[in-house]
């Protein structure tokens, strides 16, 4: 059995087609398979109708898959690509224009600002602001990009920070003096570094995922959709614009007027007693709904006002007036 792990993490047959043929094969059938909480990419009504658990799996699990893969990359990247650290230019020129002062005060700068955009009280202020009268749809449009584009930048500057200093730590580590031709392939002979790597990777590693967390809120701040159930029992009993709030509470499903947990307006619907549910999408940016310019719209007859209705019967009573002629 270690003979076949010493194999996999040799970096000739570990970087391989064949291996990496496995890796893809196993991640594909993963993202594809039915009713499963690990798919990559699944509707917003499915999310919904997930138990608790399966929201907190997938969220870790998709988390693990996203550090991993952004880590993995960023160390890859830049790699130093020498033993002898003679050719390694794109490490030297990072040293030479970063040096420590101008690292720690962009760092200090970045961090405060995705903090302060995360934050509830400056989201609502700001949201204020662009939905002031003298406020444009142009405006809000510029400030999403404009905030895109500094999201863009503060990824790329600690994307590319963490792999220079992973790779700095595995060449200082590397007290053996082991031959490579790419830095990140000490990796794989961690056993011969010196161990107290491991002890700096881990928390780097935990402060670079703390660092892209916030990233998150902020896109949800510029925009993002919520689902809402209209729910019609058996009796004939509606609910109309309600969140589900959980879809298997003692074999029912819990809904609420808003979003809120805390909020004292719910109900709890057996599933037993539903006739059908149907779904809506909201849309939000800056908190505040986006309602579309042309949104066409079939009304159904439970929806029809008291003038409709009267209008409706109307025209039925016509119809079947000519049908007897």
């Amino acid at each position: 059995m270690w003979d076949v792990w010493e194999a996999l993490i040799t970096p000739s047959i570990g970087f391989s087609g064949f291996v990496g043929a496995i890796i893809l094969a196993a991640f594909t059938t993963v993202a594809k398979v039915k009713n499963n909480p690990f798919r990559f990419f699944i509707s917003l009504e499915e999310a919904q109708y997930m138990s608790g658990w399966a929201k907190l799996v997938r969220t870790i699990y998709l988390s693990i898959v996203i550090l991993l893969g952004s880590s993995s990359y960023s160390i890859y990247l830049t790699s130093i690509m020498d033993y002898e650290f003679k050719h390694a230019w794109l490490y030297k020129a990072a040293l030479s224009l970063i040096s420590p002062t101008s690292f720690l005060v962009t760092s200090v700068v970045f961090i405060v600002l995705i903090v302060l955009l995360s934050m509830k009280g400056i989201q609502k202020k700001v949201s204020e602001i662009l939905y002031s009268p003298s406020s444009t749809k142009r405006r809000r449009s510029v400030f999403i990009i404009v905030i895109m584009l500094f999201i863009l930048v503060y990824c790329l500057f600690f994307f590319l920070i963490y792999g220079f200093f992973i790779n700095g730590i595995l060449v200082l580590a590397n007290t053996a003096k082991i031959e490579y031709s790419h830095s990140f392939l000490l990796f794989f002979k961690m056993g011969h570094l010196d161990h107290s790597v491991i002890m700096v990777i881990f928390p780097v590693t935990i402060l670079y995922f703390l660092t892209i967390l916030p990233i998150r809120r902020i896109s949800r701040f510029l925009g993002r959709s919520e689902v809402i159930v209209n729910i019609v029992l058996k009796s004939g009993i509606r609910f109309d614009k309600m969140y589900l709030l959980n879809s298997n509470v003692d074999d029912g499903v819990l809904i609420c007027d808003s979003l809120n947990m805390f909020d004292q307006n719910k109900y709890l619907i057996p599933k037993e007693n539903i006739e059908y549910v149907r779904f809506e999408t909201t849309y939000y940016s800056f908190d505040r709904e986006v309602v579309p310019k042309y949104s066409p719209k079939l009304v159904m007859p439970y929806e029809f006002n008291d003038v409709e209705k009267e209008l409706s019967k109307s025209i039925m009573r016509i119809s079947v007036s000519k049908e007897k002629q």
